[in-house]
């Protein structure tokens, strides 16, 4: 090197690798594969903890749910409290919700924001999920209580959006396909809601018929779930907010609701099997609600 070149100095970390063995190295690569295998070993375990339906087949790829990443942390994943920011502008709410995730047992941690506002067309893009609808109609009619619900509801989503960005990142699970997840038995036929984002540019819109389900089944769907439900009436009335029938049998009962406040036909009676081509499960407030959006068919039992 003449007096005209200057030295480059190597990154310290560099020149410390630069001076190691054969040996050392192959120690360090042997502690870096046993590493990574124990994290994919505890990772897989923590699955486990998971239901079928904590996923939902979001525009045909996997997303966690709150419910569900707070599962996961059963393998001893701490989460800090989280931390919200809310603004409102106009009529909608726009909340973000900062939460940090640590996994010890593998030396990970990160921190992650979910957002959640109600301009979303994915809530506001068809009268079945616009939640201020949904909100308005709770409330009898009551605008002002709607919209105060309405904040709640709102931080709560953007909750659980932080929770399962957070879960999913210090698993190392972003991003995962449903034949990743194949492999510890979840699928989109086990995914506790199909969501179709018809406000996103290109999306697909689903053309096959929903599920049909029975009484066992309907009652361990998630919120957000769309279903046909075939059943025996245990006792069907209306009253003056609409029709109610209490279907099922003793070991597994439900009741749908409906807003239409027409009479019973003659063929809804304790015992006869209906079809309900389209029942919507609502959470709200702990509580559980199914939704008819169609009117029920007589069935033969011998269909």
């Amino acid at each position: 090197m003449n007096n005209d070149q200057t030295a480059i100095a190597a990154p310290a970390g560099m020149a410390k690798l630069a001076t190691m063995t054969d040996e050392q190295v192959a120690v360090r690569e042997v502690a870096i594969i046993r590493a990574a295998e124990a994290k994919k070993r505890l990772t897989i375990a923590a699955m486990t903890l998971a239901y079928p339906t904590d996923f939902h087949d979001f525009d045909g790829k996997p997303y966690l749910t709150g419910d569900g990443a707070r599962r996961l942390c059963g393998v001893g994943i701490n989460l800090s409290a989280p931390v919200f920011t809310v603004e409102k502008v106009g009529i909608h709410y726009f909340v973000e919700c900062m939460i940090e995730a640590e996994w010890p047992a593998v030396g990970m941690k990160c921190v992650e924001i979910g957002t959640c506002d109600t301009s979303d067309k994915l809530w506001n893009n068809d009268e079945e999920r616009c939640e201020i609808n949904k909100l308005t109609e709770r409330f009898g009619g009551d605008t002002a209580l709607a919209n105060r619900a309405l904040k709640g509801w709102v931080v709560k989503k953007a909750g659980e959006n932080a929770t399962s960005r957070a879960v999913s990142a210090v698993m190392g699970i972003k991003g995962l396909k449903w034949e990743d997840l194949a492999a510890v038995g979840f699928t989109p036929d086990t995914a506790g809601a199909q969501i179709k984002y018809k406000g996103k540019k290109g999306a697909k819109k689903s053309t096959g018929a929903i599920e049909t389900v029975d009484t066992a089944k309907l009652l361990s769907l998630a919120d957000g779930s769309e279903v046909s439900v075939r059943a025996k009436i245990l006792s069907a009335e209306i009253t003056d907010k609409g029709a109610k029938y209490v279907v099922g049998d003793v070991s597994s009962k439900a009741t749908l609701m409906s807003k239409n406040t027409d009479p019973l036909p003659e063929w809804c009676v304790t015992g006869a099997t209906l079809f309900f081509p389209k029942v919507k499960v609502s959470g709200y407030q702990g509580r559980t609600y199914y939704w008819v959006n169609a009117s029920p068919e007589e069935v033969d039992d011998g269909e």
